[in-house]
């Protein structure tokens, strides 16, 4: 018998993407705990993702759309990577709920 031996930097079981969900499956990984990191390092591909990621009000309307969503699948955590460039973002995710240390 072999034992399958998981991490929680795995991906398992990724849902199918979420219609609505605001930030491209590329920048979202799930773990094995029901966890989700969104990983804002180079997710703006596009002209529109790069104009949502220069405005913090943008960001923290697509965080509550994703916030909700992940509420509803019942996810257990949420972990935000968010580079120093990107760094205006962190007020808009403070004001749901995040802390950074």
């Amino acid at each position: 018998s072999t034992t399958k031996i998981k991490s929680i930097d795995v991906t398992d079981d990724t849902p199918n993407h979420h219609s609505t969900m605001p930030f491209p499956e590329s920048s979202l990984r799930y773990d094995t705990y029901d966890g989700v990191t969104v990983d804002l390092a180079n997710i703006a591909t596009t002209k529109t993702q790069q104009q949502q990621f220069t405005d913090a009000d943008a960001f923290g309307t697509m965080l509550t759309q994703a916030l909700s969503i992940w509420t509803t699948e019942q996810r257990k955590g949420i972990w935000l990577k968010i580079p120093t460039s990107h760094s205006h973002l962190v007020a808009p995710a403070t004001l749901q709920g995040f802390d950074f240390q």
